[in-house]
């Protein structure tokens, strides 16, 4: 409501993470070569032991390239061959694995990049919807899992398939009968995962489910610890988390029966077609219809025609698991086809000399969705360059909305914002705002040192640049007390720094910024009175450089303000 979307082309199913695979194709074909390489050496393994049971063991059928050698001879050649086989086989399966974990990285790192890029031009309604916790863990738990269904799961499904076609191919090629028992084999094994197949997916999307939830509590729980313990909450939280990580411990129990009751069923199809073919090839050995070498590869590829079967849980399991992962990512990128207009990169000439000279409102209304009245009702103002705007107002009166309208982060439902000459209609949300330097009422902290946070909107200033504006902040005795000085490591809460040495920390960081707008929302929350009066001081230095627009409730502001407005009036 009042935001203008705009509606993208919904990409085929399941598009964005094939093309994904697709961007490392080079990788993925020599990959693909290396399992099929596995394959045929893996059909090859059984053939030595035949020779060696029926040419020299038995001597019913000798080879004859060796056999004109000694028996001992034929001995060392067909174990060495075997061991060839089996050394090549496994060099074929090392190398495989590492290529494909290096895929399986690529494409996680690929979806990672895609999601951080959405979520940013996530509209905050939108966001508000989801809990934290919930959408770290689609960053994180759910694309590892769509990573490991797509470059590691669905490759082995295809390798165990190739696997056996070709095996059965082999077992029918040697003895139609044992071909057809195989074949059934495969037929009962489509008809167990048919049936426990939807019984482990609702399972394993339950299971998600919960999780999501309990991650979402427990960032909660930990972002809220000092306010549960000077409440005296402890008893009360613990029992709310408790009883969301039992709920989920649950779904995961229901999960692990399903997934045993497939594993249970599929070992004992795999059983007695083991106990058919030996039954049956043996007989076929007593009456001369087979030799016992041919019994033996027979009874080798049944093996390796079992070995996927007995993978079939766990395969099944990592596929309704990565699907149920898949869906919750893919539910973020739908929300996220609706993109507001105002977050869309266009480039307006505000890189003009001069830059922003003045932001105009004009009868500006806005009423958030869930509300019946207008957060902001015919606010009308002009901000100027050189100029301090001060906005006041009791809590809730529309300061902060004032604030989001003129970051573009919001779209008036009536009125219109002008920047220059220019229409906000005609400017990108992105573009704008990366004119404007802000201090929110809660300002972010990303951990690192105190370089990197005063650095964020100036990576490449120098150490000259840094305890310069540390000076108009009397920052720098405080600094050089720390052991690493600029280096220093600051976590995200700085809870090294007191309440106004943190403020002061963020008004420096604005102020190295030197960008042509400059808001502060609540720059005096929390901050001693030594602190406010090196903040006003500051700020009547800085207004002469930019359009200055101050939310507070502070007095001592009044005198510094060129204009004083009462949002609420």
């Amino acid at each position: 409501m009042g935001n203008r979307i705009k509606n993208r082309k919904r990409e085929p199913k399941y598009d964005r993470y094939f093309q994904a695979i697709r961007s490392q194709r080079t990788a993925v074909a020599g990959a693909l070569a290396l399992s099929s390489g596995g394959v045929l050496t893996m059909l090859a393994l059984p053939w030595p032991l035949k020779v060696l049971v029926d040419g020299v063991l038995t001597g019913e059928a000798p080879l004859d390239l060796i056999a004109a050698w000694s028996v001992h001879v034929q001995v060392i050649v067909i174990s060495s061959a075997l061991l060839l086989l089996s050394a090549a086989t496994a060099f074929i399966l090392a190398k495989e694995k590492v290529l494909f974990a290096r895929i399986r990285e690529q494409f996680g790192l690929t979806l990672r990049a895609q999601l951080i890029h959405q979520i940013y031009a996530m509209h905050r309604f939108d966001r508000q919807k989801e809990a934290s916790g919930e959408l770290t863990m689609r960053l994180t738990s759910d694309v590892q899992h769509a990573s490991r269904l797509f470059c590691k799961t669905i490759p082995s499904i295809a390798k165990h398939l190739a696997t056996t076609l070709f095996t059965l191919g082999m077992i029918c090629w040697i003895n139609p009968l044992l071909g057809l028992v195989c074949l059934a084999l495969l037929a009962a094994m489509a008809g167990v995962v048919r049936y426990y197949g939807p019984k482990v997916s609702a399972a394993a999307t339950r299971k998600r489910q919960l999780e999501g939830h309990v991650s979402g509590l427990t960032q909660e729980a930990v972002q809220s610890i000092e306010h549960v313990q000077s409440m005296s909450l402890e008893a009360r939280s613990e029992a709310r988390y408790l009883q969301r990580a039992a709920a989920a411990l649950g779904a995961g129990v229901r999960e692990v029966q399903q997934s045993v009751s497939l594993e249970r069923t599929t070992q004992i199809v795999a059983a007695l077609a083991t106990a058919l073919v030996a039954g049956l090839g043996g007989l076929l050995v007593v009456e001369d219809q087979m030799t016992l070498g041919l019994l033996t590869v027979c009874l080798a590829y049944v093996t390796a025609l079992i070995k996927p079967i007995e993978k079939l849980n766990e395969l099944t399991s990592a596929v309704v698991r990565g699907l149920a992962r898949v869906r919750k990512i893919d539910a973020l990128f739908i929300t996220l086809q609706r993109v507001p207009e105002e977050n869309q990169d266009r480039t307006p000439e505000l890189d003009e000399p001069g830059g922003i000279e003045s932001i105009i409102c004009t009868d500006v209304t806005y009423v958030y969705p869930d509300s019946s009245r207008a957060s902001v009702s015919g606010f009308s103002h002009r901000f100027r360059r050189g100029e301090l705007t001060l906005l006041t107002g009791p809590s809730g009166c529309g300061k902060s909305t004032v604030v989001r309208l003129l970051l573009k982060l919001l779209t008036p439902h009536s009125g219109s914002i002008r920047v220059n000459d220019y229409d906000y209609e005609s400017i990108g949300g992105k573009a704008l705002r990366s004119h404007c330097a802000v201090m929110s009422q809660d300002p972010q902290l990303f951990s690192g040192t105190v370089r990197d946070v005063l650095t964020e909107l100036t990576p490449n200033a120098t150490d000259t640049d840094l305890y310069a504006v540390l000076a108009q902040v009397d920052l720098t005795d405080l600094i050089e007390q720390l052991p690493l000085r600029l280096e220093n490591p600051v976590n995200e809460t700085a809870s090294q720094f007191s309440g106004g040495q943190r403020a002061r920390l963020l008004l420096a960081r604005t102020l190295l910024g030197e960008r042509p707008v400059t808001i502060l929302d609540e720059p005096f929350a929390n901050v001693d009175e030594h602190s406010k009066r090196l903040i006003t001081q500051t700020l009547r230095r800085m207004k002469q450089r930019c359009i200055l627009i101050v939310v507070s409730h502070e007095h001592s502001l009044q005198d510094t303000a060129d204009y004083i407005i009462d949002v609420s009036a």
